[in-house]
C-alpha cells in the first residue's frame, strides 16, 4: 500500500511517503524535505510553485502569494491584475506535490492520501481544504488529521517514548509564520486533543524581522537615504536587493541555531553586521515568553500539570532555536524533545496514526505499536485497524463511500485525473466551484478547548443539509425580522434598488451609513469602507480605538477613531517587513480633517530622513488627494528603538476622514508609501 501524507504549512510544505519495500521517507523538492508554499501567478496565467516562485517574486511582488494557508478564510486574492481564488492557491501548491509524488512512484498513484491540519480549523476551513486537494488531482481516498495528533504518534516512536492511555504529552508547534500549542492525550482507543491554543503573530518571520531591524539601526546610520531605497524598493535592482536581504537575514538566523556567531550578510554598500547568539536572543526573548505562557495557560486548560507530561514535543522549524527549549525547561521543569528536522514530525507521524471509519466519522485510533515503521515499510498497516478506503476482516474497516468515494468534509468529486505535466507550472483551474459555502467554521486562535474529544474529519454532508434547510426556512422571514427590530438592518447600497438613499457621487458620503456593520468583523461605517475602498475589505482585527487614542498623548482629538492590522501575508506581498496598522480618523467636517492632516504634518521628526519626505497633494475624481510622509510620527507610537514610527497619512477635502498606515515595529521607514498608492490611493 502506497500511504501519502501532506503538511501543508504556513511556510512550507512537508511531504512523507510510505511505500511497500521502502522505510517512511520524506519527499524532496529541489534537494530539500521543505517544499515552500508558496505562489506566483504570471500576468499569462501561468502558475509556478516553490522556490521557482519566490524567484519569480523579485520581477513582480504583486503576483506572489507567500503564504496561501493564512489566506483560507479571504476566499479570493488579488494577485496582479488577477482575482485567484484561495481554493486554486492551494491547488496549486498540493499539485506540484501529486506530480513530484508520481515522478517517484514511476508514475503510480498514492492509495490513500493524508492531509494534516490545525486542531483549531472547523468545517469550512477543512472542506476548503479538502476541495484542493481534490482539484489538485490526489484523488477522493483523503483522510484529514489535525496536526498534534499526528505529531504525537511521531513522538511514540521516538527511542524510550511512549504513550500509554491515561498519559498525555504536549505539542509546541512553532513554525516561520505562526505557532500552535495543543496537549494530546491517549485513551484506550483514541487519540484526544484536551486543549489547544496559539498565536497567530508570532514564528520564524517575526525573528527575521527582529534581526532586520536590528542590523538597520546599525547599517543605516552611514547611508540612510540608500538603505530606505532597498526597504522601499522601487525598481528591480531594489527589489533584488530587498529579496536577497531577507533571504541573508534568514540565513544567519538559521545560522545562529547551530554556531554561537556569524554575519549577516548585507547589500553594497553596507558592510557585513556580527551578530552573536546572545544578541539575537535577547531580541526574540519576549516572543519567546508569550509562547511559554500560552503552554501553561493551555495545562491549565487541559488539567494538566507539567510534571504529569509524558513529555514536550518540539515541531516546527523555528522550534530548532535553542532558547525555545532552554525557556521551556527552565519555566517549567520538563525538558522538550525533538527530532533532528521538526519540520517533518508531523508529516511523519501522519503515516502513523491508523484511521477507521466510524458512522459519518473518520477518527484517529489509539498509539501505532512500535514497529509501526517496519510495517509500513513492509507494506502491512501498523495495528489490526485497517487503513481509510481499505477493508479488514480483523478490525471491520469499511471503504469510505464506494463508487466516487468521498471522505471528511464532502462526497465524491475527487478528480482522480493525471494532474499536470511539469512538477513548478500548470495553468491555474478552477476548482472553487466545487468548493463548500462558508458555515461559519470556527476561526483559528478562537479560544481554547477544554477535554473535548477530538476526531478526524466531520459529517459534511448532514452539515450542508441542515446549513440549507436553516437557509431555506430563514429566508422568507429575513426581512420581516430586519423591519420588526429583532436584529439591525443592513446598510442600504447607495442607488440600489429599494434603496432609500441618494446615489453616491465622487467624493460624497452623505449618503453611506456612519453606523458600524461593514467590512472586516462589522466594525467599519460604511462611510468608512467607502473611504478606504475596496482593500479596506481585506484588513483585520478592526476596533473602535477612539476613547484609548483621544486619551492617549497623541492630542489628537477625533470624533471616532478605527484602528485595524494588515495581515502578514499581505504586508510580506507588499514588500512591508514590519508589523502593520491603519487608522481611519473621523473628524465633524472636511475642514477638520484638514486640520488634523496638518497637525501630523507638524508633528512629524525631521532629522535625517526629512529630505526623503514625499509629502504631495494630488488630483484624484473624489477631490484633492493630500499626503503627508512621515519617517518618524511619536504621536501615532514609538518603535523598538524609541523613535517615532514611520506612518503614510492622507485626507480629500471633501471627506471628513484621515487615513493612516503605520509600521509599528520598525526603527525606519518601509515601502509604505508605494503600498498607499497601490492600496489605498483615490484614483
Amino acid at each position: 500500500m502506497r500511504l501519502l501524507s501532506i503538511d501543508f504549512g504556513t511556510s512550507n510544505t512537508v511531504v512523507a511517503l510510505a511505500a511497500p519495500g521502502q522505510a517512511p521517507r520524506t519527499v524532496t523538492f529541489d534537494a530539500s524535505p521543505l517544499l515552500p508554499s508558496a505562489v506566483y501567478v504570471a500576468a499569462d496565467g501561468s502558475v509556478t510553485v516553490g522556490r521557482e516562485a519566490q524567484r519569480q517574486a523579485r520581477l513582480d511582488p504583486t503576483r506572489y502569494e507567500p503564504n496561501p494557508k493564512r489566506r483560507i478564510d479571504d476566499g479570493e486574492v488579488l494577485l496582479g491584475d488577477r482575482v485567484v481564488p484561495v481554493v486554486d492557491l492551494i491547488a496549486a501548491v498540493l499539485r506540484t506535490v501529486a506530480t513530484e509524488v508520481r515522478r517517484q512512484l514511476g508514475g503510480a498513484a498514492p492509495d490513500e492520501v493524508r492531509l494534516t491540519h490545525p486542531a483549531q480549523w472547523g468545517a469550512t476551513r477543512q472542506n476548503t481544504l479538502m476541495s484542493a486537494a481534490r482539484a489538485a488531482g490526489l484523488g477522493s481516498n483523503i483522510a484529514l488529521l489535525p496536526e498534534p495528533v499526528a505529531a504525537a504518534a511521531q513522538y511514540t516512536q521516538l527511542p524510550g517514548r511512549e504513550l500509554m492511555p491515561g498519559n498525555s504529552v504536549a505539542v509546541y508547534d512553532l513554525g516561520g509564520g505562526t505557532f500552535d500549542i495543543a496537549v494530546v492525550g491517549r485513551t484506550q482507543n483514541a487519540f484526544h486533543v484536551l486543549a489547544e491554543a496559539g498565536l497567530a503573530d508570532l514564528g520564524g518571520l517575526d525573528f527575521d524581522q527582529a534581526v532586520l531591524d536590528h542590523v538597520g539601526r546599525t547599517a543605516s546610520v552611514a547611508q540612510p537615504a540608500r538603505w530606505q531605497q532597498i526597504l522601499r524598493p522601487a525598481d528591480a535592482s531594489s527589489r533584488r536587493a530587498a529579496r536577497a536581504l531577507a533571504e541573508d537575514v534568514r540565513a544567519a538566523k538559521e545560522t545562529l541555531s547551530r554556531y554561537p556567531q556569524t554575519e549577516v550578510a548585507l547589500p553594497d554598500p553596507f558592510s557585513d553586521v556580527h551578530l552573536t547568539r546572545q544578541e539575537f536572543e535577547g531580541l526574540i526573548r519576549p516572543n519567546l515568553m508569550r509562547s511559554i505562557e500560552a503552554l501553561q495557560g493551555t495545562l491549565r486548560s487541559a488539567g494538566v500539570g507539567a510534571d504529569r507530561l509524558t513529555g514536550i514535543f518540539l515541531v516546527g522549524g523555528s522550534s530548532r532555536i535553542p532558547l525555545v527549549a532552554k525557556l521551556i525547561s527552565d519555566q517549567l521543569g520538563v525538558t522538550p524533545v525533538a527530532l533532528d528536522q521538526p519540520e517533518t514530525a508531523v508529516a511523519l507521524g501522519a503515516l502513523l496514526v491508523p484511521v477507521y471509519r466510524e458512522g459519518s466519522r473518520t477518527v484517529a485510533f489509539g498509539a501505532p505499536p512500535a514497529d509501526a515503521g517496519a510495517a509500513l515499510a513492509s507494506g502491512r498497516y501498523p495495528g489490526n485497524v485497517a487503513p481509510q478506503g481499505f477493508s479488514s476482516a480483523s478490525s471491520g474497516a469499511q471503504p469510505l463511500g464506494g463508487p466516487g468515494g468521498g471522505g471528511p468534509g464532502g462526497s465524491g468529486g475527487g478528480t482522480g485525473g493525471q494532474p499536470p505535466v511539469g512538477p513548478r507550472s500548470g495553468a491555474l483551474n478552477g476548482p472553487h466551484s466545487g468548493s463548500v459555502p462558508a458555515t461559519g467554521g470556527r476561526t483559528a486562535r478562537q479560544g481554547r478547548r477544554s477535554r473535548t474529544p477530538l476526531f478526524v474529519g466531520s459529517g459534511a454532508a448532514a452539515l450542508l443539509l441542515i446549513t440549507a434547510l436553516v437557509l431555506l426556512i430563514a429566508r422568507p422571514w429575513a426581512g420581516s425580522e430586519t423591519a420588526g427590530g429583532s436584529g439591525p438592518a443592513s446598510p442600504p447600497v447607495s442607488g440600489a434598488p429599494g434603496s432609500t438613499a441618494p446615489p453616491s457621487t465622487p467624493g460624497s458620503v452623505t449618503a453611506l451609513g456612519t453606523v458600524p456593520g461593514v467590512g472586516p468583523g462589522k466594525k467599519m461605517t460604511p462611510a468608512e469602507l467607502n473611504f478606504l475602498g475596496p482593500k479596506g475589505n481585506r484588513l483585520t482585527r478592526c476596533e473602535d480605538v477612539t476613547t484609548p487614542f483621544v486619551n492617549g498623548t497623541s492630542g489628537y482629538k477625533v470624533k471616532r477613531a478605527l484602528q485595524c492590522q494588515l495581515s502578514e501575508a499581505d504586508a510580506e506581498a507588499g514588500s512591508l517587513f514590519d508589523r502593520i496598522v491603519v487608522y481611519v480618523f473621523t473628524l465633524d467636517s472636511p475642514a477638520g480633517a484638514g486640520k488634523l492632516l496638518d497637525q501630523m504634518a507638524k508633528d512629524r521628526t525631521r532629522g535625517q530622513y526629512a529630505a526623503d519626505d514625499k509629502s504631495t497633494t494630488v488630483d484624484t475624481s473624489q477631490g484633492k488627494l493630500r499626503i503627508v510622509d512621515s519617517d518618524q510620527l511619536k504621536p501615532l507610537g514609538t518603535s523598538n528603538n524609541g523613535d517615532g514610527v514611520p506612518a503614510i497619512s492622507w485626507a480629500l477635502d471633501s471627506q471628513p476622514y484621515v487615513g493612516a498606515i503605520v509600521a509599528v515595529t520598525s526603527g525606519g521607514s518601509s515601502s509604505l508609501y508605494d503600498f498607499f498608492q497601490i492600496n489605498y490611493q483615490p484614483r
